[in-house]
């Protein structure tokens, strides 16, 4: 079957004024909350530049093409079905070990390795990475060849993550691709539309797929071919704001539930950069020894409180919460530790 192939030249100038910026690869403790039981959770409350980004950066420094997005592939048997995008790149072999970018800045964790081939009887992702964006934000890519980072190790995104493969896709499994998700509300929650993926030629900046005339990646034909600049550089620093300040929490109970009243104070760095805030919250479940997933709420810049009724009693919770600028998440606010 011919399938048009779309190509678009080096762009001559840039098409979009976005704040995002890549960060510069330093050392900060300060993982946020992520529904993953063994990732080790880290908070700084002292750092005020944030190690989390937006995830908005194209991962790749070569051409690919766009496959399967959600629903463009033409067919239910061949369509996700859901918000992902997988990039393939027919021209490459898996010895090319073309790299993979993180795209956006935070921590990174090994999802799992599986070397094989999918079989009936198997579900796997291959060698898979993920990376917690701060706010619930998270990014899934899988099917590496090879895995380049380490477990909590901070990445931004310049950081190679992998190498294009095809671990855990069908047998015999021999044509590269990157399956890429994006979601909100932490690793297990629901996967949302990638709505733009940046890019730098030089110093021009390039944000997909507006740069091709489309509103969204599931508007291109199935193996339409996207150019890739060279770096994730060219919007500088800007400033950030830090994580919000003075946060309490008080409980009160009813005859048959709790309710926990949290209030905070702005940011105490650029607070007038605040676009949004994130309110997380888990139960410790005494029975298995464990804490649950984190919860998220989202709350505009402004608010200052905000309570969670209908708790169960004689239970133990955390709070935490982080403010969101142009640029991405701040860090967490401590944990604070209440029981019902």
């Amino acid at each position: 079957m011919n399938v048009a192939v779309l190509r678009t030249r080096r762009p001559t100038k840039s098409v979009a004024l976005v704040g995002v910026a890549a960060l510069l690869s330093f050392f900060v403790v300060g993982l946020a909350p992520a529904q993953q039981a063994q990732a080790t959770e880290r908070v700084n409350t002292s750092a005020t530049t944030s190690i989390f980004s937006s995830p908005t950066w194209y991962p790749f420094r070569s051409e690919m093409r766009i496959s399967c997005v959600y629903s463009n592939c033409g067919s239910t048997s061949s369509g996700h079905g859901y918000w992902a995008i997988d990039f393939i790149n027919p021209f490459a072999s898996i010895k090319a070990r073309v790299p993979v970018y993180a795209t956006g800045g935070g921590i990174a964790h090994i999802g799992g390795r599986h070397e094989g081939c999918k079989t009936a009887t198997s579900n796997t992702r291959g060698n898979w990475v993920w990376v917690d964006h701060g706010g619930g934000q998270t990014t899934l890519y899988y099917h590496f060849s090879q895995i380049l980072i380490s477990e909590g190790q901070i990445v931004t995104p310049s950081t190679a993550l992998g190498t294009l493969g095809s671990t855990g896709d069908y047998a015999p499994c021999t044509n590269p691709y990157l399956h890429y998700e994006m979601h909100e509300g932490g690793l297990l929650g629901t996967r949302v539309e990638p709505k733009q993926l940046n890019t730098c030629f030089g110093s021009e900046f390039v944000s997909y797929p507006s740069a091709m005339g489309r509103s969204s990646f599931n508007d291109f034909a199935k193996f339409t071919t996207i150019q890739a600049g060279d770096n994730a550089t060219c919007q500088g620093n800007p400033a950030r704001n830090s994580s919000p300040t003075a946060a309490t929490a008080s409980v009160s109970k009813t005859a048959t539930a709790g309710k926990i009243s949290l209030r905070w104070k702005a940011s105490a760095v650029n607070p007038q950069l605040t676009r949004s805030q994130v309110i997380a919250i888990r139960q410790y479940h005494p029975s298995v020894k464990r804490w649950g997933k984190w919860e998220y709420r989202y709350r505009a810049s402004w608010v200052r409180g905000t309570a969670f009724t209908g708790l169960k009693l004689r239970y133990t919770y955390q709070v935490a919460i982080a403010a969101k600028d142009s640029v991405g998440y701040s860090h967490w606010t401590s944990r604070i530790t209440v029981k019902t």
